[in-house]
């Protein structure tokens, strides 16, 4: 009979690696109700609260300081909250005016007796595309990581906008991170994805394939190269986050990955602040 994760406890993972790892390349952060509150100034994704509730009630005074710490740095709060934090959390946030903004499913699987790569991608992957370890000492590879990897989160031919370089770049020089570069036989960059390990848990994020490459097979492909990174490094299980429907859940899927919970985005709406990407 085969062994079925836990919700709560892979949410007990996740939300304490999402949370460090948002305020590890965030310029300022402070710990909260169990989780953190992060701030790298407007446009950034890490300007986000994660974590929270998770080791029971959230206090009043807890949100306030929460309110406080995003306001006093001109953007809007926002916490992502899992379904298995206190249900205190999600009321009094709604009780402030925050509204849901959205929704991200948080699929895992266990690395222990995955197949090797070949028998993972049993369709032989695309021929005429590698999949390349990142050296983050070589500052023209980062660069050129940073723009493949992000070439699905921003407008066709727009350059990569600099919070967003500035989180990716501390990413792959974070020492929990493994980044991998997807580039044509002939030299070409067409996307990119990484990976935290973080101990048992191993999370697979910050994934993305240029247009006119998509369908080949490259994001699955990135997706096998980290899981058995991840496995051969030591990890038990592996994450990935998606949009509920989305390419990334079917391709996870493909690989074993179920979804084990739900994470739902709150935002507070005030005149002249801006929202968290």
């Amino acid at each position: 009979m085969a062994i079925r994760l836990n919700g709560r406890q892979v949410a007990e993972l996740e939300e304490q690696r999402q949370s460090l790892a948002t305020a590890d390349v965030s310029d300022a952060s402070e710990p909260i109700a169990g989780g953190t509150m992060s701030f790298s100034g407007p446009g950034s994704w890490t300007n986000q609260a994660s974590g929270l509730g998770m080791d029971g009630p959230v206090s009043n005074s807890d949100l306030d300081r929460l309110d406080a710490f995003y306001v006093s740095r001109g953007v809007e709060p926002t916490v992502q909250v899992a379904t298995h934090a206190d249900p205190t959390l999600s009321l009094a946030l709604t009780a402030r005016g925050y509204t849901v903004r959205g929704y991200e499913h948080v699929m895992a699987r266990f690395l222990v007796g995955l197949p090797d790569e070949d028998t993972l991608l049993a369709f032989g992957g695309p021929q005429d595309i590698d999949i390349l370890s990142v050296d983050a000492r070589d500052p023209a590879e980062v660069e050129t990581y940073i723009d493949a990897s992000t070439v699905g989160f921003r407008p066709a031919k727009a350059p990569v906008p600099e919070p967003l370089a500035i989180a990716t770049r501390r990413q792959v020089q974070h020492p929990r991170y493994r980044c991998f570069l997807a580039s044509t036989t002939a030299g070409r960059p067409v996307g990119g994805g990484m990976l935290e390990i973080a101990g048992e848990l191993a999370c697979l994020c910050g994934t993305s394939v240029a247009l006119a490459f998509r369908r080949r097979g490259i994001h699955q492909s990135l997706i096998v190269r980290r899981l058995v990174t991840a496995r051969d490094a030591g990890a038990h299980i592996a994450v990935i986050d998606s949009e509920p429907g989305g390419t990334t859940e079917r391709n996870a899927q493909l690989f074993g990955f179920d979804v084990v919970y739900t994470k739902v985005l709150f935002a507070r709406p005030l005149d002249g602040l801006p929202p968290t990407p």
